[in-house]
């Protein structure tokens, strides 16, 4: 009986502390023209969630990519396991569809390099993932 009553207010406690996380956290949705955006409150600290602004996106480019990533995925498998190949000549000859891209395009190599989760996700041995996380520590500090 002991026992069942410690399993009980064990329950209980964790469901208090529980409920009172999460009613501590308020959600807001505002609509500012088509955008909504929201809110969460957790003690002192304020979470503000948008929306990805796209404006500064080449969305013709990322869809080009995305098409020439399906036709060759070898290659945008490397490419997502090493970025910097795309300023490698060697590597983009072997690869034609991703030389008329880059002709297409001009400032993807600049966009690819920037930003490689932009147009492919990391795989086993991607050596930009940690890089990036390590940039954007090394940037908040």
């Amino acid at each position: 009986m002991r026992q069942l009553s410690f399993v009980v207010a064990a329950v209980i406690v964790c469901a208090g502390v529980w409920l009172s996380a999460a009613a501590a956290q308020v959600t807001t949705t505002t609509t500012t023209t088509t955008q909504r955006t929201w809110q969460v409150q957790n003690g002192n600290t304020t979470i503000l969630f948008e929306p990805a602004n796209g404006q500064d996106l080449n969305m013709a480019e990322l869809q080009a990519f995305g098409q020439l990533a399906d036709n060759d995925p070898a290659m945008a498998r490397s490419l997502a396991r090493n970025p910097s190949l795309i300023e490698n000549e060697n590597f983009v000859g072997r690869h034609p569809q991703l030389q008329q891209f880059l002709v297409q395009y001009p400032n993807a190599r600049e966009h690819f390099l920037a930003d490689p989760g932009n147009f492919v996700v990391p795989v086993n041995g991607s050596r930009w993932s940690k890089a990036v996380a390590n940039r954007a520590n090394d940037e908040n500090q």
